[in-house]
């Protein structure tokens, strides 16, 4: 259980090695990267802004032949299966609001219309049990997405359960730009060979440290 102050969190399945998740790969890293931003949702999320830094991130890794970035330009989760079904990935990056429901923790993405539809864990591993290959990390960058309501299970929870290795979320609200900076961090170190683990503790002690020169720290990171 994740501890109710953190607000970025990693969870890993039963499969996953002791080493904490060391991503290893050969050749290179693959990820792939969606932004959902349905209309009509408030408030308009900047994932423009957020791909462009993790794309500055990854610019050196990419040039050197270590990763490859591939974005999604449509986020619905028919493009997001047709794009696991036609490459393997080691990385899914989803971002997009988050909401807690009655039935459990959303990601809004978009619907063949450009209109809201709110996804489920079970309809994400849907996706991904038709992938081509399973990816190793799924990271979702919205408000709740390791956070949980009553006794339902997080999405990251779910995902975990339903067989994906290791899901980086987070447990509460969190802002656009805080969390393209956490992402910027954690994707500079897994290309240098952290684990998820090591990463995602990297990633949050950057933000501790940001939190730290605010005049009214939160002290959640």
């Amino acid at each position: 259980m994740l501890d109710p102050n953190v607000r970025l969190g990693v969870l890993f399945g039963e499969f996953v090695p002791r080493d904490g998740g060391l991503l290893r790969v050969q050749p290179k890293l693959r990820m792939v990267f969606m932004a959902c931003s349905a209309q009509n949702v408030e408030p308009v999320l900047d994932f423009e802004r957020e791909e462009e830094l993790i794309a500055d991130a990854l610019s050196e890794f990419v040039s050197e032949g270590k990763v490859s970035l591939r974005v999604i330009e449509e986020g619905t989760l028919e493009r997001l299966r047709a794009r696991l079904m036609h490459d393997p990935y080691d990385v899914v990056h989803l971002t997009g609001h988050g909401v807690l429901t009655d039935e459990g923790p959303r990601l809004v993405m978009e619907d063949a219309l450009g209109g809201r539809k709110d996804v489920s864990a079970a309809d994400l591993l849907e996706v991904f049990q038709d992938a081509r290959e399973k990816p190793y990390l799924v990271v979702i960058s919205s408000c709740w997405s390791a956070g949980t309501r009553g006794d339902l299970p997080s999405l990251a929870a779910r995902l975990v359960e339903g067989g994906v290795p290791s899901v980086i979320g987070w447990a509460r609200p969190v802002r656009d730009d805080v969390a393209t900076k956490a992402a910027r961090n954690l994707y500079e170190r897994l290309c240098v060979g952290e684990s998820v683990m090591q990463a995602t503790a990297h990633a949050r002690q950057r933000m501790h440290d940001d939190d730290m020169k605010r005049l009214l720290p939160s002290h959640a990171w």
